[in-house]
């Protein structure tokens, strides 16, 4: 959008002054020197019954148990802090839940507490770390008088008929329901896997590509991003985004990663206009199906998406930008590097988070 100066109305006609930004002419340098490392990895047998496992532990329970806290166990205790004699504000609790091995607490409360049986008091010694949030106990030497009033073991549910159908899986019985986890964890695979090269190959694309951008096109980007995150945060606390003081996320918290990205945007589009790549609708279809294997009615997402132009739209973008992806690994060099299942899903989860 152009600025304008200097309106005034002149014999009848409206004069002013209009300054466009001009989008920058880049010659894209670099790609046949590319070198990327592209990471894969495959599905093990031992991954897919951890898998389940963790199935089983997002629906544990817990049930007395006779004689000492361990690791693992939950203990159910009152306890009340004290520095130097003095209770302190926020030290004191009743019927507070601590899972043994969940660092819930600060360093020394779980050793305090390890050990304890069902009706047993005792007082330990803990220090609060010098980092502390309340800047009063920071640092602090304190004690918490603790009372166990029950511990309680982790009982993880049976992989029965109920448990499989929690998961859809109504026949079959358990290699019914391994199928269905080792396919959605091969699609998890293929998804970190494009995200990973991707990255990868824009990160070295851009070391070799330094350029100033248009000030609009930055504020744009900033202001996206800003919006983005106003959104995590209702998404996160409940809230409407609008509620949020956007003063409190001030433009340096962005620049950053905007001018990575509105450059990153300036190469890619020039990549497709010097290139002559046009979307492969066959891709998008293949996109959408694999998108739609994830919800119960696939046909729904589909549909959704073949009838919403914005939608289908923002997937075009999506895959065109796979294949400029895919033209510049083609002039580099590539290197593939075999990772676990656990580490790609770790890198594409810390990656989102940066950005």
């Amino acid at each position: 959008m152009p600025n304008i100066d200097d309106v005034k109305l002149e014999d009848d006609f409206l004069v002013y002054q209009a300054t466009v930004e001009i989008f920058p002419e880049v010659d894209v340098q670099g790609i046949d020197e590319i070198e990327v490392e592209r990471h894969t990895a495959k599905v093990s047998e031992e991954d897919v019954d951890t898998m389940i496992e963790n199935l089983q532990k997002q629906r544990e329970e817990f049930v007395e148990k006779k004689g000492k806290a361990d690791k693992g166990n939950q203990v159910t205790f009152d306890f009340e802090g004290s520095i130097d004699g003095e209770k302190f504000e926020g030290g004191s609790a009743e019927d507070f839940k601590l899972v043994i091995g969940s660092n819930q607490m600060i360093p020394g409360f779980e050793a305090g507490i390890k050990g304890m049986k069902a009706g047993e008091e005792k007082v330990i010694d803990v220090t609060f770390p010098e980092d502390y949030q309340a800047e009063n106990l920071a640092g602090k030497e304190a004690q918490f008088k603790i009372n166990v009033k029950l511990v309680e073991k982790s009982k993880l549910p049976e992989i029965d008929d109920a448990f499989l159908e929690l998961f859809g899986v109504k026949e079959g019985g358990v290699e019914k329901l391994k199928e269905d986890v080792r396919k959605n964890m091969e699609r998890e695979i293929k998804n970190a896997a494009r995200s990973q090269v991707k990255q990868a190959t824009f990160d070295a694309l851009l070391e070799k590509n330094e350029f100033d951008v248009p000030n609009a096109m930055l504020e744009q980007e900033i202001e996206r991003q800003r919006n983005m995150m106003m959104q995590r945060f209702s998404q996160q606390f409940g809230a409407n985004a609008d509620s949020f003081d956007k003063d409190m996320l001030p433009n340096e918290l962005f620049e950053e990663q905007a001018l990575r990205a509105a450059r990153l945007g300036i190469i890619v589009a020039r990549v497709i206009d010097t290139k002559g790549l046009e979307v492969d609708q066959e891709r998008v279809e293949t996109f959408i199906k694999e998108a739609a294997e994830n919800y119960e009615d696939p046909s729904e997402v589909i549909e959704y998406y073949t009838n919403d132009k914005q939608q289908r739209a923002n997937i075009e973008s999506v895959v065109l930008e796979d294949q400029v992806v895919d033209y510049l690994i083609e002039q580099g060099k590539v290197t593939d590097k075999e990772v676990s299942y656990q580490d790609l899903l770790a890198a594409q989860q810390q990656q989102q988070q940066g950005m």
